[in-house]
């Protein structure tokens, strides 16, 4: 889910969670932590494959620390407010997350020998990009039955009416990755690394 809310978004997401609940989570630590530790001094340390946490909630407005003023309240606000901190400075915290998603250009793929099969037919070419397939937007967009609108001035694409993010264009022909797509609109996804073939099916075809 998180993959695919950064395609169709091209925002990185931030997991905001408790100490008590950051055992729940595998597999994110590739993402910033916002991490709720309500406490006036304990700095909350890594935990669950996170080596670090970029933003720390340290009061909910009633509890935790407070303001070096010693109150929890800001200017322009009647009552108590949450708390964070971040861990760097304002200089690193603009850097990190102001960047913009780039147009894409034109690239080369690692390999071309792959292929793209819907419903055990042949789709087209798959590219590789640092070990991820990539199947032709159109195709996949076809086959899903979603509209896809390209605007080549801008080297842009819209499916179902939200803009693409991660868009590598091969030859004049814009990819995507099959699996974050696919399976946001119910489709089921396969790849096989022998033979390189990433295929789609519709749930509920056989």
């Amino acid at each position: 889910m998180l993959l695919a809310l950064v395609i169709f978004t091209g925002v990185r997401p931030i997991v905001y969670t408790y100490p008590s609940l950051i055992g729940n989570f595998t597999g994110l630590s590739d993402y910033p932590l916002w991490i709720a530790r309500y406490s006036a001094t304990q700095v909350p340390s890594g935990a669950s494959g996170w080596s670090r946490w970029d933003f720390w909630q340290y009061s909910d407005g009633s509890a935790g620390g407070t303001l070096p003023s010693g109150t929890r309240k800001v200017a322009g606000i009647a009552g108590p407010v949450d708390l964070n901190e971040f861990d760097g400075t304002g200089n690193d915290l603009q850097t990190r997350f102001s960047k913009k998603p780039s147009v894409p250009k034109e690239e080369a793929a690692i390999a071309k020998d792959g292929s793209f099969q819907i419903n055990g037919e042949n789709a087209g070419k798959v590219p590789l990009f640092d070990g991820k397939a990539y199947v032709p937007l159109r195709m996949l967009a076809n086959a899903l039955g979603i509209p896809l609108r390209w605007d080549n001035a801008k080297k842009v694409a819209y499916l179902n009416n939200r803009k693409l993010q991660s868009v590598k264009l091969v030859e004049g022909t814009a990819y995507v990755q099959l699996r974050p797509i696919a399976e946001s609109y119910g489709a089921e996804t396969s790849w096989d690394a022998k033979n390189k073939i990433a295929g789609l099916k519709m749930k509920g075809d056989k």
